[in-house]
Formats: structure tokens, sequence, C-alpha cells
């Protein structure tokens, strides 16, 4: 199974990419249907649920034993510098399969230095509960303070176990994006239930 969501269901959410200069100007957007929560997202979801254990690949490769009780959704922050927790980008333009448990490519934290992107905070948003609608949104700000240009194919958002292990749980490919030097790229999913 390519999607945990078939495609032809309606979506759990929205993605949208936003560049914009020093000044805050935009200079640039896209955004799509958010179709690709991964298999670990689903694992997750059984641990807590069935109070058991189940077995997880993290974003290095190596398989792991999570319980409800190590389950944690506090590390989805994505702290200053974090790549590996919250939304992360990347490279790589290789469609989405549900046993995905890391990017295809990431773009690693790193100011200045070549091929790489400023990480900032991501930011809950707002929440909006109302008749039959719960949403989120989740925005996380990419710096590219190096010389060249560089292109977004894909994002997603890993969370953080109780022992320090990232998990990736949602990724999508998006539209090509460039983020040219000294600009910004704001990623923001927006994620829904519908009754």
């Amino acid at each position: 199974m390519d999607h945990i969501l078939p495609t032809s269901q309606a979506s759990p959410g929205r993605w949208r990419l936003e560049v914009r200069d020093r000044k805050g100007s935009l200079l640039g957007r896209s955004e799509g249907p958010m179709r690709s929560y991964v298999a670990n997202f689903l694992r997750m979801l059984r641990a807590q649920i069935r109070n058991a254990s189940v077995t997880a690949t993290d974003q290095t490769g190596v398989a792991r034993t999570w319980t409800a009780g190590q389950t944690s959704f506090a590390g989805i922050r994505g702290a200053v510098g974090t790549f590996r927790q919250g939304i992360i980008i990347g490279t790589s333009p290789r469609a989405v399969v549900g046993t995905d448990f890391k990017m295809g490519s990431p773009w690693l934290h790193g100011g200045t230095t070549a091929n790489r992107f400023t990480y900032n905070q991501g930011t809950w948003v707002q929440q909006t509960l109302t008749t039959g609608t719960t949403s989120f949104r989740y925005q996380r700000v990419f710096t590219n303070n190096t010389a060249a240009p560089q292109t977004v194919n894909e994002i997603g958002i890993g969370v953080e176990s109780k022992a320090g292990e990232n998990m990736l749980i949602i990724r999508d490919v998006v539209t090509p994006t460039v983020v040219n030097p000294l600009t910004s790229l704001t990623v923001t999913y927006d994620l829904y239930t519908v009754a």
C-alpha cells in the first residue's frame, strides 16, 4: 500500500509552502493535500490504544520496541536546530510509500554551511474546535543562509520518544520549491478530522 489513506478518500489535512524575502514579502506559494501518514503513525497509535508494545523503525533505520508509555508527541515541537523532530524538509522527489521511516534526503541544520538550512522553532499556530470539525495548524520556518539556491521536494513530521528515538510519522512529496540565498521557507501543516 503506497499511502495509509488512499488518495481516493478525503485528505486528513493540507500542506502549504511559502517563500519570503528578508523583509517578509511573499515571493512564492504552493499547497496541496496531505495524504501521507506512514506506518509508524499507526504503530504509535496502536501502542496507545491497545497499551501494547509495537516495533517501529526509527529515522536511523534501527527497529525499536515502543510501548504506550514510551510514545511521546512532546518531541513534535521541533526545537531550533533539530532536523529529525517537528516539521522536516528534504530534497528527494521519490514517491511516498507507507513503509517510509525517514525522509528520502533530508536537509540538515547548519547555518551558513553549504547544502543546509537553518531550522527554526516549530510553532502550534492555532487549534479550532467547531461542530463536526477539529483542526490544528503547525508551522516551521527554515532559512537559507547559504550562498546558493536550494530546492525542497519533500516535507514531513517527526516525533521523539521519551527515550530520545526519532520516528517519522508523516511524509509528503511537494511541488519543487526553490529557496534562494537569504530567503526563508515557511512550511504549514493543517491537520483535521471531519465528522
